[in-house]
């Protein structure tokens, strides 16, 4: 199963993620803009399931995320120092070259990264998810995972005040 964790001041997000192999496959690709939509290409072989990790700026807001325009299901939304980040996933993604469309109001900096994997289970898919934010201290999280279970996490430091541990 895919479990998802978060940490903000410091983000975290983190998810376990089935007992199975799995593996990115290619290499994972960024975006940054100003104007919506941010459109961001991607190719897939084998893939189980797609990931991306939205960092908007300001109040703006992410009012959707499509893959080859597919909807994909949003695991995760934090607001913190400003800015929100946004994780959406899509399990059994269109095999090829495809966009994954990331439409959001305002004019802030906005920037997204789409990983994807495969040998996940596309059935099971993920299980949980969690979050948490600190300004200072060391904050972290707890997550329930089984044996051989993959939990993905993202860690972002708004302040520049930590020294990453995993």
């Amino acid at each position: 199963m895919l479990k998802i964790a978060s940490i903000v001041g410091l983000l975290l997000l983190a998810t376990p993620v089935w007992a199975v192999a799995l593996a990115v496959e290619g290499t994972p690709q960024t975006g940054t803009t100003t104007t919506s939509p941010l459109v961001i290409a991607r190719t897939t072989v084998a893939a189980t399931v797609l990931f991306v990790h939205i960092i908007v700026g300001g109040s703006d807001t992410v009012t959707a995320v499509t893959d080859n325009g597919q909807a994909m299901t949003k695991l995760q939304q934090i607001n913190k120092a400003g800015n929100s980040h946004y994780l959406y996933a899509i399990l059994a993604p269109n095999i090829g070259t495809f966009n994954v469309s990331i439409t959001f109001t305002g004019s802030g900096q906005h920037t997204a990264a789409v990983t994807w994997f495969a040998g996940g289970d596309t059935v099971l898919g993920w299980d949980g998810s969690a979050q948490a934010d600190a300004t200072s201290g060391s904050p972290s999280i707890t997550i329930a995972s089984r044996t051989g279970d993959l939990v993905l996490d993202s860690v972002v430091d708004h302040f520049n005040f930590v020294t990453l541990t995993p």
